[in-house]
């Protein structure tokens, strides 16, 4: 990969390194006596769910300790063990693989297009997931930036959570959980890779920790690397013709050598270079383009970008006061991320460049038989392909550091406060865009030959100018440079513990607060803002700087009404829980657009969000389980302040007019948004046979519905103007479009009704509502000398409607497939059904674990599909094993597997086809990594 100009990115790592390794030195070499390697420390656990704890404790979405089991609502913990029993090599894909409710359009790093490396959660499709690291807020919420040899495990509460944790938590939390403390060391190696050897994977990570006195130290650290993909490697997204697949062909008329010019034979005609040609100079230099001419903007770009990540994890503790009456703690958690994406080279039409006309020397004369477009020498094309596709380079250090007192006071209660500083830094780096300037004047030089390929060198034969186009577009190239940092800071209080006694048990109490104060800005460069000059290819980007303040205070109440104890009939046990949150955001942003203009703007916003729960046993074995609760989500700091940009994008027309082939999108934010609001209901049963040991079935309705959604984004303004086009609307008349339409006046059609631009900023718009069923079985066997597990986990979805624009009906959008990377409201995709089994043994030294893992088809996008008929993606099931042996004396353990074993493809989607995507199926649901191998060694010390 390329090296890093972040400013002393490299010196900070390896600084933070030092000091964590340093630390644990220190702590390991006061050690009375060594810590010899335990079992637990290496022995495989080949089960697909993490154990059932018995003793009360505070789990997330709740500020109450309760038994995890005995949850209020389904809290589903991934345990380290889960995550490299699935053969993971980072934690989104493990999370991505071992839950099913995770789908919908989230960040993810398997994008090229449109991706920045980051990996985020959504939970059931509905958005609203809010990701916490320790309990807490952090710019950590990108899930593979964490070490994974660090997490002790993953907290997924599903369920609305904004009564304790405020904004965000509308659907439900993602909470990865760090090791709190460790003894003795551990290193670890991770190698995969595809059948095809082109997506080499490393992972190499150690984890020490011992103990002097009253204190405990725990350092960690890993490396991971991922090759990228070419997208001309998988058949299904080799070629943006899809026509065979079923889709549409998204190849691209412009090209090197291509011209408009006129010959006595067959008039005016685009022409390309005939074959064996590098140049043209006459007539017989060229042929007339057809389709099979038009350049595969796959050729040269990643399926699967290349990345790489370094993170450092380091944490202290220290028994202030013996018993748990007074520790403090420390943690460090710091990360970099490089990761690169890219679309294909620039489309270069001359004639749209006025500013810059360009008359080129090597322009073929009309005595060649050729008549170039008037004015001479300035109708051209070219594709700069031989200096690579456009790329953008991500670059990111990330900082989090908590430290904090915790203790416990007479009367069983607990407390602990926690300060909290968290910072990212990115630079956004785009490449191989040009200078207009530099690119007209080496045209009009003939330094440049726009009638030869890009790749072509030489001298003209009718006038002896020489040429050389791959250094000519060297000198014209330019990059630019957005410079991104966001950071928190501040800090949280919490207490809790029973206040009194009823006589089915103790009524506990929890309250809380948390203050915050975060800022971010967005810094371009001269070349992104154009005050060097006209440069193309650049996305477009303002200078911003905005910040925000927040408050919350929170109360919770868990009240026993019956117990066992009081001998109830069918009321085993039965409780009620109640928590209420008041939270407060004051918003501020400084906004200067592309004019150099500055604009200061504001705003305050305060949401009061209660929940309840009721917890009901009739009998041992069984337990229902319901909530009610309500939540929040205020703008992000882009949606309001976001300066003014403009950008080229893919995309449909759902009034069927023919579309160019990327569409301008001038956008900007919108200081007088509204926050989202959310309502959300499960109701669940768990149960558990005491006559079969090791049995566990659970099972929970859920409804969620999200309102008052902020929609942005070109895409969905052109859907809701389709939707309220009214009855006079005639399919292929231009003059019938509704000028009344819903954002018609953001919306420039030619003539012709095909879309040129859409100019639109974030509206509070529409509503989204879901319902649906997540299950799991667990089933530990009773046989003899061996460990025999199955786990069954699954989510069925029963709806999914999206209320596009207010007083319109609601479009069903379940079971479809959805690119919502160009559509800001949509779900993204939204299977049916969704599911993973797994089967592990255990027995001595050996085990082996079997999985399947299903998606259920979808019904393709029929604007992308041949002649717009119906299709669908088919269902995609995939089958991974893994065995494992474990040499107990040394402390090594060894692990190999591979998943997707019969090199399933992933499913073609027309919809995810167009001028600027590099895969041709769902990013978000499927990938076309194919069979894959890998292996892991651990070694306990």
């Amino acid at each position: 990969m390329k090296t890093s100009p972040v400013v002393g990115s490299a010196h900070r790592f390896v600084l933070a390194a030092s000091a964590a390794l340093a630390v644990g030195a220190v702590v390991l070499s006061a050690q009375t006596a060594p810590v010899q390697p335990t079992e637990e420390r290496v022995v495989l656990q080949h089960v697909d769910v993490a154990p059932v704890l018995s003793e009360p404790m505070v789990i997330t979405g709740s500020a109450v300790p309760v038994i995890p089991a005995e949850a209020f609502q389904p809290v589903t913990t991934i345990s380290q063990v889960n995550l490299e029993d699935a053969g993971s090599g980072t934690l989104a894909e493990g999370l991505r693989t071992l839950v099913p409710g995770f789908f919908g359009e989230a960040g993810t790093e398997l994008r090229a297009n449109g991706g920045t490396g980051v990996a985020k959660a959504n939970l059931r499709g509905l958005g609203g997931t809010l990701t916490l690291l320790d309990g807490q807020r952090s710019v950590f919420d990108e899930l593979n930036l964490i070490p994974t040899i660090a997490v002790q495990g993953v907290e997924i509460a599903k369920d609305g959570a904004s009564a304790r944790y405020g904004a965000d938590a509308l659907t439900g939390v993602f909470n990865t959980v760090l090791v709190p403390s460790y003894r003795g060391a551990k290193v670890r190696a991770y190698y995969g890779n595809t059948t095809g050897d082109d997506m080499g994977t490393v992972r190499v990570g150690f984890i020490a920790g011992a103990a002097a006195g009253k204190t405990d130290v725990v350092v960690a650290g890993e490396y991971y690397h991922r090759n990228a993909v070419m997208s001309r490697d998988r058949v299904g997204s080799a070629d943006a013709d899809a026509r065979s697949q079923g889709g549409q062909n998204w190849r691209e008329f412009v090209t090197s050598g291509l011209t408009y010019a006129y010959h006595a034979s067959d008039g005016w005609q685009y022409r390309v270079l005939a074959p064996g040609r590098t140049a043209g100079y006459g007539l017989s230099d060229f042929m007339v383009q057809t389709t099979a001419q038009y350049y595969n903007p796959r050729a040269d770009t990643a399926l699967i970008p290349e990345q790489e990540n370094k993170s450092v994890y380091a944490r202290i503790n220290h028994q202030i006061l013996p018993g748990g009456r007074l520790e403090a703690f420390a943690r460090m958690l710091f990360a970099q991320n490089e990761y690169e994406s890219a679309v294909s080279p620039l489309a270069i039409n001359a004639i749209n460049v006025t500013q810059y006309p360009a008359v080129s020397p090597h322009l073929p004369p009309v005595s060649s038989g050729l008549t170039v477009y008037y004015p001479p020498g300035y109708y051209y094309y070219l594709r700069p392909a031989s200096i690579g596709p456009r790329g953008r380079i991500y670059e990111r250090d990330v900082y989090d550091f908590q430290a904090g007192l915790k203790g416990k006071i007479p009367g069983g209660w607990s407390w602990e406060a926690t300060y909290l500083y968290s910072w990212w830094y990115r630079d956004d780096t785009q490449t191989n865009s040009f200078d207009y300037a530099k690119l007209a004047a080496a045209i009009n030089s003939g330094a440049y030959n726009p009638y030869a390929l890009d790749s072509a060198r030489g001298v003209n034969p009718t006038n002896s100018r020489a040429f050389d186009n791959p250094a000519a577009l060297r000198d014209a190239a330019v990059q630019g440079r957005i410079d991104h940092d966001f950071g928190m800071r501040g800090g949280s209080v919490r207490a809790g513990g029973p206040v009194f006694e009823l006589p089915a048990g103790k009524v506990q109490l929890a309250v809380g607060g948390d203050y915050t104060l975060s800022e971010q800005s967005v810094v371009p460069d001269r070349n992104i803002t154009g005050q060097n000059g006209l440069m193309i290819g650049f996305n477009p980007a303002g200078f911003t700087a905005s910040g925000y303040e927040a408050r919350g205070v929170f109360a919770e109440v868990m009240v026993p009404l019956i117990s066992s104890a009081q001998g109830i009939t069918a009321v085993r046990d039965l409780r009620l829980s109640a928590s209420v949150r008041r939270s407060e955001k004051d918003v501020k942003g400084a906004v200067r657009d592309l004019a150099g203009v500055y604009q200061q703007r504001s705003r305050e916003f305060s949401e009061t969000t209660p929940k309840v729960g009721v917890l009901y046993r009739p009998v041992r074995d069984v337990m229902f389980r319901a909530t009610y609760a309500e939540g929040f989500r205020t703008p992000s700091l882009g949606h309001l302040f976001a300066a003014a940009g403009s950008s080229q994008l893919a995309l449909s027309d759902p009034l069927g007019f023919t579309t160019a082939s990327a569409v301008i999108v001038n956008s900007r934010g919108n200081p007088d948004l509204e926050p989202e609001e959310s309502k959300t209901w499960n109701v669940g049963a768990v149960y558990t046979p005491k006559a079969a040991k090791g049995l566990r079935f659970e099972v929970d309705y859920y409804r969620g519905v999200v309102s008052n959604l902020i929609a942005d984004g070109a895409q969905y303004a052109l859907n809701a103007n389709a939707l309220t086009q009214g009855p006079g609307f005639r399919r292929g008349v231009a003059g019938s479009i509704n000028p009344n339409a819903a954002f018609a006046s953001a919306i420039t059609r030619n003539s012709a009704g095909a879309v040129t631009a859409v100019s639109f900023y974030p509206v509070n718009a529409s509503s989204r509502e879901a319902s649906g069923i997540d299950g799991q079985i667990v089933a530990e066997w009773p046989v003899t000398a061996a460990k025999v597990m199955s786990v069954l986990a699954w989510n069925t979805t029963l709806n999914w409607d999206l209320t596009t624009v207010g007083g319109q009906p609601s479009q069903n959008w379940l079971g479809r497939y959805v690119d919502a990377s160009t559509n800001s409201i949509s779900p993204g995709s939204i299977p049916r059904h969704r599911g993973r089994f797994s089967q592990g043994v255990e027995k001595g030294a050996w085990s082996v674990i079997g999985a399947v893992n299903r998606v259920s088809h979808l019904e393709d996008d029929a604007t992308r599909t041949l002649g717009n008929r119906p299709r669908y993606v088919s269902q995609w099931t995939t089958f991974d094993a893994q065995l494992g042996y474990r040499w107990k004396a040394a402390g090594i353990e060894v692990r190999a597997g591979v998943n997707n074993i019969a090199d399933e493809a992933a499913p073609f989607a027309a919809g995810a086809v167009n001028a600027v995507s590099n895969a041709s199926y769902d990013v978000t649901l499927h990938n076309d990594i194919g069979r894959f191998v890998y292996v892991q060694v651990t070694k306990a010390f």
